[in-house]
């Protein structure tokens, strides 16, 4: 019975054998593949000439079919041996002195089988056994045969323990792996040694088939955890407790390899190995070239910085890639910092440019007009009354200009230094403390100013924000015409902003002027027209800090006027409110 059901289950090896030879063969661009098609080429020899030796009628043949199975069951462990070293990354161990000595043992046992019948060191006596029209074979084996399955047995362990070692503290995925892999050595290993040792009471040697069915164990366990295409040598650089992120992608980028930190990036632990790339990975990651770098956010808004580099095997041919995952989250914020860090001594530079300038310009000449009226009121008493009351309005109108400029000085250095709450600015009644503010200057312009009935609310700082319209509407009655035509206006919120404008019918300002706008002491209306070029840049300053932008559109055509607008973030509870369309006492 027992050499039908070997008989019965030769064919299933064979055919199972020739699908693990394929399988390799397909991979042969990695080493460890040659040393497996090895091992299923010799698997295959094996159970093939012990299937002809109980096959064959005659015990001659029998004899030098069982002296041929040596040729294949002698370097059956070497070829296994040679895997799990190539495989565990250490080839260069093929041509250590021990391996070399394995080699020559199991060939000298070879030739020791082939010339048995001179000396009897391998089988000290044969007994052909009849099983009905088969013909079985018992041997009593010789001191030399110890010898031969002693090292055959070390071949197997030291295989299995390269490959156990290897996966000892591995991450949990490819423990599954090491089981297929160890139970692959294990049962050719322990079977033999239970036949051998007569312990059963058994009159066939299940041995090649056993070891066939270890070599497919082990395909199986390799390729489905794909790691014929991640040789174990990473793991022992890509240690568990690593901070980065990694994983390890076959020639078909499935993951075969992941490490703890990559699970809890992704948010996927334990649900990687096996799984395509592009099932986990976002967008563009795997694309283009095998050597790339991306900048991700994933989770809880961190950034990572993912690079992708090639794994070559043998020769410098591609085995897969491999995912690292860097986490540039404090890195980003640190430059974001820096970058707050220049822009705010950028802006105390300016601060500073601007003092000086107007301490030496637009300050030094309205102090010397005070004091030349001042000395002609003190050198001569006896002014006539009209004429002193004429100086005293001047020093008073100079004084006024003064004082505008050094309140426009501490604005501009203030919205730098003062920190503010943003809140909800409802800004109709906004506009509507503008254009009272601004109703003495509108009516001595004799201008006509128009502002739209309903406004939204936006975030901001009330006072700042009246700021802003107060330089824009003074810059219009400036230079928006003889008499000057305003409207204050707003657009429809867009991208979570709200546009606000000042448009005028003025001569209009070349893209050239535009592009000079909105920095200090900038004035592009000529000497006549009074000022001191610190308005637009106040109102820059102050919507940059409130999270807004300005900006100016004019075609230059004369009449077509500027509209100068600045936007705010939109309130999430928009509140209108209404605002005068029209100045009192004004056209």
């Amino acid at each position: 019975m027992e050499y039908v059901v070997f008989l019965g289950l030769v064919p299933v090896a064979l055919l199972l054998l020739a699908g693990v030879g394929v399988t390799a063969w397909r991979r042969r661009q990695l080493p460890e593949s040659y040393a497996l098609v090895a091992l299923a080429a010799l698997c295959a020899g094996w159970v093939t000439t012990n299937a002809l030796e109980v096959l064959h009628p005659t015990p001659e043949g029998t004899y030098r079919l069982a002296q041929l199975t040596y040729l294949f069951s002698a370097f059956a462990p070497v070829a296994w041996l040679g895997f799990a070293w190539t495989f565990a990354g250490r080839p260069d161990l093929l041509r250590s002195k021990w391996f070399v000595w394995l080699v020559a043992i199991q060939t000298v046992t070879v030739g020791a089988v082939l010339t048995n019948p001179l000396h009897g060191l391998v089988w000290r006596s044969v007994t052909y056994v009849p099983v009905g029209r088969l013909l079985g074979i018992s041997v009593s084996y010789g001191p030399w045969f110890y010898v031969f399955a002693l090292h055959c047995w070390v071949a197997m362990m030291a295989g299995s323990y390269v490959v156990l070692r290897e996966y000892a503290e591995a991450y949990r995925g490819t423990r599954r792996l090491s089981a297929f892999v160890a139970l692959g050595a294990l049962v050719p290993l322990v079977l033999n040694v239970l036949y051998v040792g007569r312990v059963f009471d058994l009159r066939k040697d299940f041995t090649p088939l056993a070891t066939s069915a270890g070599a497919v164990l082990m395909a199986v366990g390799l390729s489905r955890y794909r790691l014929l295409a991640y040789r174990p040598v990473a793991r022992g650089v890509l240690v568990e407790g690593m901070r980065e992120g990694m994983l390890a992608l076959d020639l078909h980028d499935r993951i075969v390899d992941a490490n703890p930190a990559v699970e809890r990036i992704l948010g996927l632990q334990g649900r990687l190995l096996g799984r395509p790339a592009s099932d986990v990975l976002p967008t563009g990651v795997l694309d283009g070239a095998s050597e790339a770098s991306t900048e991700v956010t994933l989770g809880a808004g961190r950034t990572y910085d993912v690079r992708v580099s090639a794994l070559t095997a043998r020769r410098g041919a591609s085995s897969g890639r491999l995912v690292l995952f860097h986490d540039t989250t404090e890195r980003r914020a640190a430059e974001a910092a820096l970058r707050h860090a220049n822009a705010e001594l950028q802006a105390r530079n300016e601060d500073l440019d601007a003092f000086a300038r107007t301490v030496a310009h637009d300050l030094k000449n309205p102090i010397h007009v005070v004091h030349g009226y001042a000395s002609l009121l003190q050198d001569d008493p006896a002014m006539p009354g009209e004429m002193q009351a004429e100086c005293l309005d001047m020093i008073v109108r100079t004084s006024q200009k003064m004082d505008g400029i050094v309140q426009a000085l501490l604005l501009l250095a203030g919205v730098n230094r003062q920190t503010v709450e943003p809140a909800p600015v409802p800004m109709g009644e906004v506009v509507a403390r503008v254009l009272e503010r601004l109703a003495p200057h509108v009516t001595r312009s004799d201008a006509a100013v128009t502002a739209d009935t309903a406004w939204p609310t936006v975030w901001g700082y009330a006072p700042w924000v009246e700021e802003v319209w107060v330089n824009y509407v003074t810059n219009a009655l400036k230079y928006g015409g003889r008499p000057a035509r305003i409207h204050l206006g707003v657009d429809a919120p867009r991208d979570g902003h709200v546009r606000f404008w000042v448009s005028d019918a003025g001569p209009g300002l070349s893209p050239e002027a535009q592009a000079r706008l909105f920095q200090p002491f900038t004035r592009v209306g000529g000497e006549e027209v009074e000022g001191h070029g610190l308005g637009l840049s106040i109102a820059r300053r102050i919507t940059e800090r409130l999270g807004g932008r300005v900006g100016v559109e004019s075609s230059g055509v004369p009449g077509e006027g500027c509209r100068f607008y600045f936007t705010l973030p939109e309130a999430r509870a928009p509140s209108p409110h209404a605002a005068p369309s029209l100045l009192a006492g004004v056209a």
